[in-house]
């Protein structure tokens, strides 16, 4: 951040800089980083007094966050949300950020300069940013997705832990010329991340949005539902630690699953691949289902014409094996790549590093 002899000082006084903090030896950041780093810990401890029962309903009642049932998976998601609640989701008259902010501002006891940063704070959107530039164990350089701005972020980190080119997503809010985290942030591989990317894209496309950063904030709980209820990458799946709707959703992946197991030749990664697209369908679509092995049927259809090397089977094959007629399975099929056609190339990154593997030799 570059400041003129004449314009104001950004410590808050009102005075020109030249004339204020100009030639303090001490800088800026280095006075209101730590007293940041205290509110924001502070801002924590004020959510814990503020009914976190009823705050916790207002999540469930909005995500599936009661449906999970793996108690340190709910435990990290609950944190995940309310981080999100705490700015964009009002709390009785306002968020609690706002609240909280408010309250500093009255008590008279921050900094004018820090106090400066804090307001900035209260409608902080998540982001998803690409590192650009390891500067050292503490600093990286990172380029919104979104608005392709650069911006300098504070981190602390093991050197093996960040690389260039990793994708974090986390709420970072203003330092002064530079940012922190809330907490932390979630990273992906770059490959996990192009998956994700596409599906989110496709889906901004159709939400009638015109700004991606306000459909990351309004689609958060959705978003993290994406990330932590779906495998990125065709590892092996366990079933059960995906949340359905409707019981025969899940009769749709477990008759698919039972189909892929009783081939030769085929690992358990078309099985994972399978699942997740199948619960990213179902999540988009909701479909009315009368008979589970159609849409099995029309899910491995799905996956075999879309990974390269898996043309296995024809239709009539397909459906002589799912016990359904050929016809039933082309328009199950045609739905799902109907819906997913924008996804099937952010999810191509995935689908060719898994089709690796998906063919056992």
């Amino acid at each position: 951040m570059n400041i003129g002899r004449n314009d104001q000082c950004p410590c808050g006084s009102g005075k020109k800089y030249k004339k204020c903090c100009m030639n303090k030896v001490v800088s800026l950041n280095t006075v209101i980083g730590p007293e940041l780093d205290q509110l924001q810990e502070q801002l924590f401890d004020y959510i814990g007094k503020n009914d976190p029962d009823t705050i916790y309903q207002k999540l469930a009642d909005k995500t599936t966050l009661s449906q999970i049932e793996n108690t340190e998976v709910e435990r990290f998601v609950s944190f995940l949300l309310v981080i999100w609640f705490t700015f964009h989701q009002p709390h009785s008259t306002s968020t609690l950020a706002e609240q909280f902010i408010e309250e500093k501002r009255k008590s008279n006891k921050v900094r004018p300069s820090t106090m400066v940063q804090l307001e900035k704070w209260k409608d902080t959107p998540p982001s998803f940013v690409t590192i650009t530039k390891i500067i050292d164990h503490e600093w990286i350089e990172v380029e919104d997705f979104a608005t392709k701005e650069i911006k300098k972020v504070r981190v602390l980190f093991e050197e093996s832990e960040m690389k260039e080119g990793l994708m974090l997503f986390g709420f970072l809010l203003p330092y002064g010329n530079y940012y922190s985290y809330m907490r932390f942030a979630l990273d992906l591989l770059p490959e996990e991340a192009s998956s994700l990317l596409g599906t989110l894209t496709a889906m901004f496309k159709n939400s009638g949005m015109e700004n991606f950063t306000e459909f990351l904030t309004v689609e958060y709980p959705s978003i993290i539902n994406l990330l932590i209820s779906q495998p990125l990458a065709a590892e092996e799946v366990n079933v059960e630690g995906f949340v359905w709707e409707s019981p025969v959703y899940q009769e749709v992946v477990e008759l698919f699953s039972r189909n892929i197991k009783s081939l030769e030749g085929i690992s358990d990664a078309l099985e994972s691949a399978g699942t997740m697209i199948w619960n990213l369908y179902c999540q988009r679509t909701k479909p009315s289902i009368r008979k589970a092995a159609v849409y099995a049927a029309g899910l491995q259809y799905f996956l075999e014409m879309n990974i390269p090397g898996m043309s296995f089977h024809t239709q009539k094959d397909l459906a002589e094996d799912y016990g359904v007629s050929a016809a039933s399975l082309s328009k199950a099929f045609r739905q799902m790549e109907a819906e997913l056609e924008e996804e099937i190339e952010g999810m191509n990154a995935m689908l060719e590093k898994s089709s690796k593997v998906l063919v056992e030799s």
